[in-house]
C-alpha cells in the first residue's frame, strides 16, 4: 500500500466513532421479520445479535422480542406502548417491510408521519434508549403495488436526519443495501423465494446479515465479534456477510 493509501486508512481509523453500548435492557419489535423463520441462533436477527454479543460483552437482563406477521409500523408502536418495560429499556430496535396497504404506510409520507408518532412515544416512555430502525428490503417486488420500499426508505431516511436537528439519534441500520449485496454474493441463501415456505423472509445467513448491519449501524468492528455460535450459516456465507459490511465501511 502506498503513503497515500496508508494515511487515508489512518485517518478513517481516527475518525471511527467509538461503539455503542446497548446497555442491559432490550427491545425489538416489528413483523414477521421481527419473530423471523431461521432457525437456532439465526432464528431472528435479534436472536443472532444476541448471541454474538453475549460471547463478548455482558448479556442484558432484559430481552423482549416481538414481532408479528402483518403488523405495519403503527401496530408495532401500538404494542411497544404496551410492554410496562419500555421505560427501562437501553436499546429499542424496529423494524417494518411487509404490506404497506395499512393505515399509517398507505403512502411513503404517512409511513413518516407514523414513524415521527413512535419516536416521540419512545422519547416520552424510553429517554434513555439507543433508538435503531432499518432500510426496509422488499424482497424483489419492487414492481407490486404496496411492496416497494424504494421511497419509503428515503422517507426514513429525511425523518431521521430532521429528528438529529431536533437533538434526537436515530441509527440507521443499512438492511435494504446489504440484503441486496450479500444476494449477489450468496444467491439462494438469503431469503426465501415465492416458491419456498416461508416465502418473502430471510433465511439463516439473512438474518445474520441484519444483525451484523445493526452492529455496524452502531459502529461496532466486525473484527472483533464472536460468530461461533452462529452455526446453521456457513463458514463461507459468514465470510460473505463480513465482507459486505467491510465493502461499505
Amino acid at each position: 500500500m502506498g503513503r497515500i493509501g496508508i494515511l487515508s486508512g489512518l485517518v478513517r481509523a481516527q475518525s471511527a466513532p467509538p461503539p455503542v453500548a446497548l446497555g442491559d435492557s432490550w427491545g425489538a419489535f416489528g413483523d414477521s421479520q421481527s419473530s423471523g423463520y431461521g432457525t437456532g441462533t439465526t432464528q431472528n436477527p435479534i436472536a443472532a445479535l444476541k448471541d454474538i454479543w453475549d460471547r463478548t460483552q455482558t448479556p442484558p437482563t432484559t430481552y423482549v422480542v416481538n414481532g408479528s406477521g402483518g403488523r405495519s409500523l403503527a401496530g408495532t408502536d401500538t404494542y411497544y406502548g404496551t410492554r410496562a418495560e419500555r421505560t427501562g429499556f437501553t436499546f429499542v430496535y424496529f423494524q417494518e417491510s411487509g404490506d404497506q396497504e395499512e393505515t399509517g404506510q398507505l403512502t411513503a409520507a404517512e409511513y413518516g408521519d407514523t414513524f415521527d408518532t413512535f419516536i416521540t412515544e419512545i422519547n416520552g416512555n424510553t429517554p434513555n434508549a439507543k433508538i435503531v430502525t432499518e432500510t426496509a428490503f422488499s424482497f424483489g417486488r419492487e414492481a407490486t403495488q404496496y411492496r416497494n420500499w424504494d421511497a419509503y426508505n428515503t422517507e426514513l431516511r429525511a425523518r431521521v436526519a430532521a429528528w438529529a436537528l431536533l437533538g434526537t439519534k436515530i441509527y440507521i441500520s443499512e438492511v435494504d443495501r446489504n440484503i441486496k449485496a450479500l444476494d449477489l454474493a450468496i444467491a439462494g441463501n438469503v431469503w426465501f423465494s415465492s416458491v419456498e415456505s416461508n416465502s418473502y423472509h430471510y433465511k439463516d445467513a439473512g438474518n445474520l446479515i441484519v444483525a451484523l448491519s445493526l452492529l455496524d449501524a452502531l459502529h461496532h468492528p466486525m473484527a472483533g465479534l464472536d460468530l461461533s455460535g452462529i452455526t446453521n450459516v456457513t463458514t463461507a456465507q459468514k465470510d460473505a456477510c463480513l465482507q459486505v459490511i467491510a465493502d461499505y465501511q
